[in-house]
C-alpha cells in the first residue's frame, strides 16, 4: 500500500509539489499551508514531489524502489543546499 507523509511541519506551503505531480496527488487549499494528499492510490512512484520538495517534506513508502536512487536523490540534495548557500 502506498503512503505519502507530508510533514506539516516542515512544508512550507509552496505550490511546488501540486504542480510537479503528474497525476494530481495533492491539492492546495490554502496558499502558505501543506497540501492535502488526495489520491495517494494514483501514485505510481516517479518522486517527483519528493524530489522538488525543497523543505524534503515529503515521505512515500510503499515502493519497492532501488536504494540507489534514494542515495542519489540526496547526493542531489546535498549538492543543491551547497549551492543555494555559495549563491
Amino acid at each position: 500500500m502506498i503512503e505519502i507523509t507530508i510533514d506539516e511541519e516542515a512544508c512550507k506551503g509552496c505550490p511546488e509539489c501540486t504542480s510537479v505531480c503528474p497525476v494530481d496527488v495533492f491539492r492546495l487549499d490554502e496558499p502558505g499551508k501543506p497540501p492535502k494528499t488526495i489520491a495517494a492510490e494514483k501514485c505510481f512512484g516517479c518522486f517527483s514531489c519528493v524530489d522538488v520538495c525543497r523543505a524534503d517534506a515529503i515521505e512515500i513508502k510503499g515502493f519497492p524502489v532501488s536504494t540507489s536512487y534514494f542515495l542519489e536523490l540526496e547526493d542531489e540534495r546535498v549538492i543543491r543546499d551547497l549551492l543555494e548557500k555559495l549563491i
